[in-house]
Formats: C-alpha cells, structure tokens, sequence
C-alpha cells in the first residue's frame, strides 16, 4: 500500500486520507490536521514450536563482518541551520554536580549497593552493528539481534537457560510475503497490560518496505503461538522505535522529509488475532533543521495493571533540540529544549486522530557538536584511529513511562559533547539523562536532569538506556571508553539512583558489568541497548549493550536490583473457563477486565494474571457467541479468584442478502457491492464476471476482451458463515474508448471515486511507449496495465502524485492491448490523455552457433546477432529429442554418435531464423579439462574481488547418478556457492546459493535430476585459496 504527499491547496481533501503538514502551533495545538490511513491488515496464525524450527548459523572468528541496514542520512532541510560557532553558550555545569557527589564521603559509601544474579553472554552474530534488545515477563527472557543471516531472537528462562533460538524474525512470516527479507533493527517489548510480546523488525526492500509485526498468543513465546502483521510503508522504516500504550502500539522511525515520520497500531485487534485496522500514519511534526538523521522516541509503559496509565494521559513523543544546532541565529544560547507531543488515537473515527503539541520544557544546555553536526562515528577509542557511533541525534531506546500513583514520570536519556565548543573535533561525550513528572492531569515539567561520565576529558560514556522500578529509583546502562592510562576499551557498565536522592546526580556509582580488550574498527556501534523492569517484582532492571573483546563485539544481559525496592508487590490471579451448555471448551475467547486481557485455550480455559487486590468486572467476547452472563464482577483480595466461568451459546445466523449495481463505459464494467447483513457484517464477497474472471474485492472494477453480455454472479458470506448469491446480466460495447497513436483526447472529466477507462493496441516493434495525462483541475490519477485492466492494487505503473500531471513511459514495450485508466481521486473536469509510440521497420536475425564435445556432452555456444535489435528468445533441438531454451546449453547423449543439431532465435521485433549443424559425440571417460569437472574433481586456488565472479564450472551427472555434492572450503575472505542446472546461475537464479559467512558451503542433492551443473564462486568479501570439489554415486 502507498502513502500519497498531499498538497495543502486550500481546499480540504478527505481527512482520512491525507494529512498536511503545518508549522508547529502554540502549546496545546494540533501539529496534525489529519491522518493517513493504510489498508486493513488479516492476522496469519503462526501455530509453531520455536525449538522445531532451524537455528539461525552462528558466526565464528575469521569470517566476514557484514554491515546491518546503513543509517539513513537524508539531505538536511536546512543545511546551514547552526548557530555561528563564535557565539558563547551557558555551560553544562551539570557533570560538576555529579563529580561533587563522587567525590563526597556519602558518595563513596554508596558504591556498588545494587546486587547481580543473572549474566548472560551472547557471541557477535557477524553484524554491525549488533543493535541489541531485551525484554523480560514473568517467566521469560527474549533477546534480540542484528545477524547475517536476518534479525534474530533468542528465549532463555529466568535463571539463563537457552529455551530457543536463535530464531530468524523473517522465518516466522508467511511465504510470499516481503517479510520474508529481513532487514535489521529488532524491537522486541513486553506487553505488561495484556501478559504477552510484540516484536517488530525492518523487512521487504527500499522499493517495497514493510513493517514487520508478531503479537503472542500467550505470554509463552516458545510454544503459545503468534500471530503476524505486515504493513506496508511508503519509505524504508529506519531506525524504528515503538511504545506500548493502553489503545495502541506507537512506532517511529527515520524516513527523511520535511517532517518525521509516527505510526499508530491496532492494539485491541492485533492482541486477538482480528484483522487489524489501517495503520495511522502522521507525517506532520516538522522536522529539526540541520539534521539529515532524526526520529521522534515514543513512551512505553512499564508497570503492572494496577498502575495503568489514567484514561487522561495519552502517549508521549518527545525529541531534545539543541537550539545552536537547528534554530541558527534565534537560538536561546542559555537553555536547550524537550519537544514534546501527545498523541490521540481514534481507531473509530480517524479523522479525529491527532498528534498535538505541548509546552517546550526547557533544560541546561547540551552539545550536540561531536566534530561535527553530522558525522556517525566520533568517539574516540584508545590505541586507535577508529571512534564509535553515539548517537546524538534522538532520544534513545527506551522512553519509560510508569504511573507511580502520586504522580506519572517519563525517563529518557540522549548524548551530549561535554566540550562546549561548537567548532574543532575535541569530543568529550557525556550521557545527558532527564526525568519528567506529571501531576493532577496537568503539562509535562522537567524534574530532575543529569549529565553522567564521570573522570577527565579521556573518559567518554555513551549508548545509554534508562528506566524506573515501582519505587521511582532510575537505572542507567552505558558503554565506557578511555584513552588515557588506565585505558578502557569500549565497556558496559550501569550506575543509578534512589528516589530519595538529591535530585541531578547518579548516586550508585559507576558498576561495570565487562570490560573491553580491544578496538571497534567497524565505525558502527550499538544502536540500541534496552532496560527493562522484571514483572514479577517490578524492582528487579534488566539491561543488554555491547562490549568489545577481542576478535568481534559480544552483548551481555546483566540483571540487577536495588536494596530499597523489597519484596515483590503482592499480585494474584482470576481463572475459570469458558464451555458450550454442554460442557465443551470455547478456544480463542477474549476475557478482559477493562485493562488486561488474556485468551482462552483450547479446552476454553483462561487466567488472568499479575492483578493487584481490587475489584474487577469480567467480560467475555468472541464473534458468533452470546455469553451468559454478559460479564462477572469479581473481587480480588489476598488471593487468587477460580471458578469465574462462562457459557458461551452460538448466536443463530440470518443470512446476507447479496445486492450490486454496475455502470459500463466501453468494455470497462465498474460494480458496486449493496449486500447487507441485518445480524452482522459482510465477512468475504466473490465476484464472478462470465468470461473466466473474478475478484473478491468489494467494489472491483473489471475489462472484458470483447463486446457482449455477460452474466455476472456476486457470492457475499457473512460473519457467521451463511451465504447469498446474486446474478445479473452485464452487457458492454467496444464505444470507441480506444486511444490511437499520437491523439490526444481531451475534455476528460469524472466525480470523485470515478474512473474513465481506455484501451490502446501497441503493435510489435512500437518503443518509445508513453502515455501522458495533463491539465484541467481537481486530481486524476493515472494507471496503465498490459493484458487486463488496472486496480487500485494491481498496475504496471501509477505515479499517484497530486493534481493531473503524470506520465508512464514504458521502457520495453510488449505487443498487445494496453489498458489505460483515469481514476478520480477528486473530482476533476478538462484532463487530456495521449499514448504514444514510435514504430521502425525490423531487420531478421542471424542465427549461427558453434559447439564442443567431451564424451558423451556437446557444449554450445550461441553466436546469433540482431543488426536492429536484440535475441529475446532461442530454441535448440539436440536431435535426439531433447531440446532447450537457454543461450549457451550443455547436453549429454545417451550414446556415440552424429546429431543434426538447429537453433532457432527470434527477435524482440518477432522475426526468427534458423541454422542446422551436425555435432559428433564419442563414448569415452570424462576427462576434466579447464572448466569441465568430472565426479571427484578438484579446483584449488580460486580467488574472486569483492561482488566479482570466479569461472563457470561444468559437470555432466547421468541419469541414475544419486548423492550429487558441490562443497568449498579452505582459504580467507568470503565467497558463496552458487549451483544451477542448464545454465550459470545468477544472484537471483539459482538452484542451491547457503549463503553463509566464510568459506565453507555445501550444496547437496540425494536424487539429482540428469543434466548439465554449473557451479561459480562470487565475492561477497574478497576471497582466495579457496577449493571446490565435486562427487557423485554413479
């Protein structure tokens, strides 16, 4: 699905569509004047023992790093936004503050108070960055990473124990869907309002990016099932962040633009399984200027229900803004600033969703300079040349709200230059982290803020992540690095405070969990680090960051809890089970009690769990049930509550009623579903149109090949499974809707909704095809298919931009009927439409060809031209039945002998010609010879560039032949295998590619058909020494 740029024209288009961008308002106003809205989403079931699925291959010193997903740096909107470096800034007087609590007496004493117990250490995946995650529930660790073979997960019990994994994201997407293209970038959270997951990764490709979603069954990620989502982006959703809330799943990401990118996720249907509806997608918060990299960070709730966020607070966004940085010469040079947003989604009416603006909270000032406003990596290392990434351009993963009942808090973290200087490549990085309060439902203000690296100008903190347990005692996680003696490599540590401190300062002390021994060279670093609060406790942090070894980064999982948070706030459960009158279990019943919702299972069993002691109303819900009763009220006190059970009775159904309308212009019919349920809803519709073609679309649109009547028959079903048909008699004319070549047509009008359609016959030999719609008013769009008539989703091209100018220049055009369609996005009036070709005479081809024997094999080489043109196509006869259509084929005769061997070639233009040779063949042995292989050959020394080739390879396997085996091996860089039969494989042709780091790949086929192998060695890293071998049982 696309998402259109919309003009702001003065005339308001259909708000739930387009959204226009606005300057931001005064606090308090919309920055939003509407929503974009996607398509509807179907659930897929993923019904799957993650411990049966295959584990993702595991990266070993030696082999190839490859690069994750590049950060995306799009052309600033203002270059030159900065302040003039000259101009003086209040300084950061916030690290003093901190060193004077380190260095204080009380200080001292307060190191190292926080206990460990779990450490888990996880191996480079081969990737860089790592881009490391971690959530936890009440009885499961999930782990997230970039890998070389796709983002992957790993589940571990509570105490380190490996359940699964690693498992790749994309294998759990359906086949087909561009999901199945992992790009990188995990999100992984834990959803403590509903007991279950939500992971996320990049997927698809630039041209067709998609947001790639699975939801939890259960709060089991082992065996409870998922359910998937995929959404479709108009942009490559870079660098994505996500946040749990009560009404949604908020993401964001880096997409470029004039403004940044927030999209909204149908919380209550994904948590079920229904069919999710449109995304939102708001494009209307103005970006920063000078910055080519940015997103907006979006809160997460953490606590349990008992502490959900109040129905009043919506969900926050929030960006830091250092002013010298974006607002030139109206910075305020003795504060920077907190931009923070709400947002309001309404899943009913989504013109009424809206991202709104609130007061600025003003901080100390920061540095965002770290030698410059846009280079990535910047922060030394010791004994190297080579710096890591900070960051410094959003607030970083996570931003953790908790409802702490006095009051709601907001925690987040960013980096800052502790040299205040705005010129030179003097950097001293620093973590700035901030805490914001809310009370009584009023704005937003800053309560405490921090600037934390403690030791001199060589000791550099960075890639923070920060959250609140139920106390309000904030944790802090880092990496460390220093270039002076005692030199650190880059570390991770945390340190923290308790609610009761002094406000501004980390009084805990700096805890390092592992140091590093060596240097990053790969210029990427982190990305994302993630805490989280143990659900079982609410006290217990857990935290993931990288560190360096030797050899390649690692990640590490540490847990930790402070002294003060105690014992585990007392939560209990509510069960019972939902059964038809006789007894048989309901699955797949959703029981909330308002806040936290849970499913049924297959014997119609259901809990409720971490409730605190209150009282709850119970309400079951599942499509084509009636309950009794309608909802339960129960009270939780002490203890756990069973036996809250429910009876569920399947409504009696009335069936649809199947109705539609239809309009013809020329051999172009479009229909108009009128069905309707009087208990229910239209579930699926199918249309027959009487020429062999059909739909399930609701309102589809369909061309006939010719005139005449044409009996077409509507089947809608309903919810609840009953059926209706409908059929009517459709008759069209060929009227003459037919564009003819270089006539325009003009005067093309059509309402809202509308389409206008046309059909053009390009004959063979045409190029130069174009076809070109202009003028008028309103906003036409313009679609153009070969062989059938476009859709909405179904089109060779559709430039979708605003107003009536667009064109499709076809590069290559085919021979047949081409179907032109006008649709009225708005109404518009006075278009003009021309196709148009050009149409040369053609010269025939030459067919000529040579060959080679080896044995019982002829090799051909095709050596045909095309003086006008080029060969689209050839066809070769062996003479002993056999034939091919590849260009240059192998063939292997079952005995001695002389065939008379013809090619026949055709042109792009349609015209062939032919050439017949005789080839003799001998029985005798294979014999490897240059390219050719025999069973048990060997190529040693192969050696390839980077993205270049080695030889093509050839090895005849007869008939009968089983256990076929290519294998590499041996040698340094990274080459991948590649094995096709009938014809050299390409990177995206090709019978076996493992594609894994290193050098040791195998091929393998039991049962291989007969034929011609070739085999080729290309460079993913530049590669030599490398040896293939080749085997088989005759």
């Amino acid at each position: 699905m696309s998402f259109r740029k919309c003009k702001a024209t003065g005339i308001l288009m259909s708000l739930s569509l387009c959204a226009f961008a606005q300057a931001a308002g005064p606090a308090g106003t919309s920055v939003s004047a509407g929503v974009q809205i996607g398509e509807p989403v179907s659930a897929v079931s993923i019904d799957v023992d993650l411990r049966d699925l295959p584990v993702a291959p595991a990266w070993k010193p030696g082999m190839a790093i490859k690069e994750a997903h590049k950060r995306q740096f799009f052309a600033p909107n203002r270059p030159n936004a900065a302040l003039p470096s000259w101009i003086e800034t209040s300084p950061d007087r916030l690290p003093e503050l901190q060193s004077m609590w380190d260095d204080s007496a009380v200080g001292q004493l307060r190191r190292g108070q926080p206990q460990s117990r779990v450490s888990i250490n996880n191996a480079s995946t081969g990737v860089s960055p790592g881009d490391p995650v971690v959530d936890v529930s009440a009885n499961y660790i999930m782990y997230g990473v970039n890998g070389s073979s796709g983002t992957s997960f790993t589940i571990y019990d509570k105490t380190g124990t490996k359940l699964a994994g690693p498992t790749t994201f994309s294998s759990l997407a359906p086949a087909g869907d561009g999901c199945r293209t992992s790009v990188s970038d995990p999100i992984i959270l834990f959803d403590r309002l509903a007991n279950r997951w939500f992971l996320l990764e990049m997927g698809g490709t630039s041209s067709a990016a998609k947001m790639c979603i699975y939801v939890s069954k259960t709060e089991n990620p082992v065996s409870g099932g998922w359910w998937f989502y995929g959404f479709s982006t108009p942009a490559l959703n870079d660098y994505p962040h996500c946040g749990v809330w009560n009404n949604a799943y908020v993401c964001t990401d880096n997409e470029g633009g004039s403004n940044v990118a927030v999209y909204a996720y149908d919380r209550a249907n994904m948590l079920s399984g229904a069919t999710a509806r449109a995304q939102q997608r708001f494009a209307t918060v103005p970006a920063l200027a000078g910055y080519g990299f940015q997103a907006l960070t979006p809160a997460t709730f953490m606590g349990d229900s008992a502490h959900a966020p109040p129905a009043s607070t919506r969900q926050v966004l929030v960006r830091h803004n250092d002013d010298e940085a974006h607002a030139g010469g109206s910075a305020n040079t003795s504060q920077d600033y907190i931009d923070i947003y709400t947002i309001n989604i309404d899943w009913n009416t989504p013109s009424n969703s809206a991202i709104t603006a609130q007061p600025d909270i003003a901080i100390t000032e920061f540095n965002s300079w770290f030698r410059d406003y846009s280079t990535f990596a910047t922060v030394p290392q010791p004994g190297s040349t080579s710096r890591l990434d900070p960051i410094r351009e959003v607030i970083l993963n996570s931003l953790v709200y908790r409802n702490l009942g006095s009051y709601e808090s907001i925690v987040g973290q960013f980096a800052t230059n502790q040299n205040a200087a705005r010129s030179g490549t003097v950097v001293d990085s620093g973590i700035r982290w901030f805490e914001l309060r809310r009370t009584g439902g009023g704005n937003w203000t800053l309560q405490q803020e921090g600037t934390y690296s403690p030791g001199d100008t060589s000791t550099h903190h960075l890639l923070g992540t920060i959250a609140t347990d139920n106390k309000g005692n904030i944790a802090l996680g880092f990496n460390k690095t220093r270039t002076t003696s005692p030199t650190a490599y880059a570390s991770l540590g945390y340190t923290g405070r308790m609610a009761s401190d002094a406000a501004g300062v980390m009084t805990l002390g700096e805890n390092m969990i592992v140091s590093g021994s060596a240097a990053e060279t790969s210029g990427r670093w982190g990305d994302y680090y993630q805490m989280a609060v143990d659900p079982t406790d609410d006290c217990t942090f857990w935290m993931v960051g990288m560190y360096r070894p030797s050899g390649s980064w690692n990640t590490r999982i540490q847990d930790f809890k402070f002294s003060d948070c105690g014992t585990a706030p007392s939560t209990w459960s509510v069960s019972g089970t939902v059964s038809t009158s006789t007894g048989v279990g309901i699955s797949g019943v959703t029981v909330s009690n308002g806040s936290v919702s849970t499913t049924t299972n297959s014997s119609g069993a259901y809990t409720l769990s971490s409730l605190a002691n209150g009282s709850y109303t119970l309400t079951p819900s599942l499509g084509g049930y009636t309950f009794s009763p309608t909802s339960r009220n129960v009270t939780v006190s002490g203890a756990n509550v069973t036996g809250q059970n429910f009876t569920g009775t399947a409504a009696s159904n009335i069936p649809p009623t199947a109705g539609f309308g239809f309009a013809s212009n020329g051999l172009t019919t479009t229909f108009t579903d009128a069905s309707s349920d009087s208990d229910g809803t239209i579930a699926s519709r199918s249309w027959n149109f009487g020429d062999g073609g059909s739909s399930t679309a609701t309102n589809p649109s369909h061309s006939y090949a010719s005139a005449g009547s044409y009996s077409v028959t509507l089947t809608v079903t309903d919810n609840g499974g009953a059926s209706d048909s409908e059929t009517k008699t459709v008759t069209v004319t060929d009227s003459g809707n037919v564009l003819q070549n270089g006539v325009t047509v003009s005067g093309l009008a059509a309402t809202q909704g509308n389409s206008l359609n046309y059909t053009m016959q390009v004959p063979a030999g045409a190029s130069g095809l174009t076809f070109n719609m202009s003028g008028g008013s309103g906003d036409a769009d313009l679609y153009v298919r070969f062989g059938a008539a476009p859709t909405d989703t179904v089109y060779d091209c559709r430039p979708y931009a605003s107003g009536n100018t667009e064109s499709c220049p076809i590069s290559t055009a085919q021979a047949g009927t081409y179907y032109v369609r006008i649709k009225a996005y708005s109404t518009f009036s006075g278009v003009s439409l021309t196709g148009s070709y050009t149409l040369v005479g053609n010269v025939a081809p030459n067919a000529d060809f040579s060959s080679t024997s080896s044995g019982l094999t002829a090799n051909f080489t095709d050596a045909s031209s095309d003086s006008d043109g080029s060969i689209v196509s050839r066809a070769w006869n062996f003479g002993d039945g056999s034939t091919s259509t590849s260009t240059n084929p192998s063939h292997a005769y079952a005995s001695a002998g002389t065939y008379s061997v013809s090619l026949t070639v055709t042109d792009d233009d349609g015209a062939t010609d032919s050439v017949t040779k005789s080839v003799t063949v001998s029985s005798s042995n294979c014999v490897p010879s240059g390219t050719v292989l025999c069973n048990g050959s060997t190529v040693s020394g192969l050696s390839a560039t980077r993205n270049n080739w080695t030889s093509t390879y050839t090895l005849v396997v007869p008939a009968g032949a089983t256990n076929l085996s290519f294998n590499i091996s041996g040698g340094t860089g990274d080459a991948d295998l590649y094995v096709r039969l009938g014809a050299a494989p390409t990177t995206s042709s090709y019978l076996c590619r493992p594609y894994t780091s290193g050098n040791s790949e195998t091929c393998s086929f039991a049962a291989p058909t007969p034929g011609t192998y070739y085999v080729r060695l290309r460079a993913y890293a530049t590669f030599s020494g490398v040896t293939l071998t080749t085997s088989y049982t005759p």
